[in-house]
């Protein structure tokens, strides 16, 4: 694997900067230079990492505080090197610790209503006015950005369908649907074979079917490659429970209600543990848990 942390491209931003980086307060052109100097900055991540922390353990009161005040008293801690244990390890392949990152840099909610085939955890699907952007001036998912700049840079350099999976999932989980698409289409054609690509780029054109708007041409389009590739992935690996999930979902979005009945059955029957994916798998099929 490259080293990109020793491709050095320019001194690092003020501390300052990766302060305001993490409140949001950033202009969109200086938050972009930030967010790509950390694709390959270990120190930079590191003091990310603190202030992140730092504002996390702070009551509300307390963030708007600082807020008003970045300048003072967190600069000075930052500028005295304060030292903690990096919240945020990047890596360019698509490793069992990069689905572990990815998943906990999401929240306790989901974005994506497919399913992920490595997504360690269960995770309810955010309401509509959850999912919605934040509050003009929030701080983004710097995590999650820094993920995505990290495994975008890796894939410059290696483009193996290890990288092009683990870039489309993450851009996946940021919104970047048309993106997402791209990256995991790039790593199915890498490796035609692999049930789980087939089933996370279902996952990507699902995604992006349900985000356009219902007189987009293009939706049936998005809906029915999402179904193929999911049929696909079905038979390459039969006991691989994300395949089967995206399916039936794909069945829903094109409106074949019938054959998604099926679907959801197959997947019920198919796959009894009870755990959050059965449940919900059931609630769409509106049979009763029993």
């Amino acid at each position: 694997m490259t080293d990109i942390s020793s491709q050095r491209r320019g001194p690092c931003p003020p501390n300052l900067d990766l302060a305001l980086f993490v409140d949001g307060d950033l202009t969109t052109e200086a938050r972009a230079a930030v967010v790509k100097h950390l694709a390959w900055c270990d120190d930079c991540r590191e003091v990310v990492a603190t202030v992140a922390e730092e504002l996390e353990q702070r009551t509300p009161a307390q963030r708007w505080f600082r807020r008003r005040g970045v300048g003072l008293g967190l600069a000075a801690m930052l500028v005295a090197g304060l030292a903690v244990p990096m919240l945020l390890t990047l890596r360019g392949a698509a490793s069992a610790d990069l689905w572990t990152d990815l998943d906990a840099a999401t929240g306790s909610t989901r974005s994506v209503t497919a399913r992920l085939a490595d997504q360690p955890t269960y995770r309810e699907l955010a309401s509509p006015v959850r999912a919605a952007d934040p509050t003009p001036g929030a701080p983004s998912n710097y995590k999650l950005e820094a993920l995505v700049s990290q495994l975008r840079e890796a894939t410059k350099h290696e483009p193996t369908a290890a990288n092009l999976r683990g870039l489309g999932v993450a851009m996946l989980m940021s919104g970047q649907t048309d993106d997402a698409v791209r990256a995991l289409t790039g790593a199915a054609a890498h490796e035609a074979g692999n049930a789980r690509i087939l089933s996370d780029l279902a996952a990507a054109y699902a995604t992006r079917a349900a985000r356009r708007s219902a007189n987009d041409a293009r939706r049936s389009d998005d809906w029915g490659q999402a179904l193929d590739a999911a049929q696909r992935a079905c038979e390459l690996d039969p006991a691989l429970a994300a395949a089967w999930f995206n399916r039936a979902l794909a069945f829903d979005g094109l409106g074949r209600h019938e054959e998604a009945q099926g679907a959801w059955h197959d997947y019920t029957t198919r796959f009894s543990v009870a755990d959050g994916w059965r449940a919900e798998a059931l609630s769409r099929s509106q049979l009763e848990p029993h």
